[in-house]
């Protein structure tokens, strides 16, 4: 080890799970990102005929979009229900 070199505090089991719970949050975050731009902006719904079939198809990610976003929902209350107790009184 360098001589100015610090090292870091070792974090307890319950930093460690809020960091998980932030970091799986950050995960669904990039997923959902991810599934709107495959959607390229398409609007519409999957038993839409006014679209081509191949343009439909897609369209299916809604239903992952939707679960996406309740599990974002689902570790917001988790990270709340964390910071709770820890707020300044």
């Amino acid at each position: 080890m360098r001589p100015n070199m610090r090292v870091a505090p070792k974090k307890t089991i319950e930093q460690q799970s809020e960091l998980v719970l932030h970091r799986t949050r950050s995960s669904l975050i990039r997923q959902r990102t991810s599934v709107i731009n495959a959607l390229l902006g398409v609007v519409a719904s999957k038993d839409d005929t006014r679209l081509a079939r191949t343009v439909r198809a897609p369209i299916v990610a809604l239903d992952q979009l939707r679960a996406l976003k309740a599990h974002i929902l689902e570790f917001d209350g988790k990270i709340l229900q964390w910071h709770r107790p820890n707020e300044p009184q």
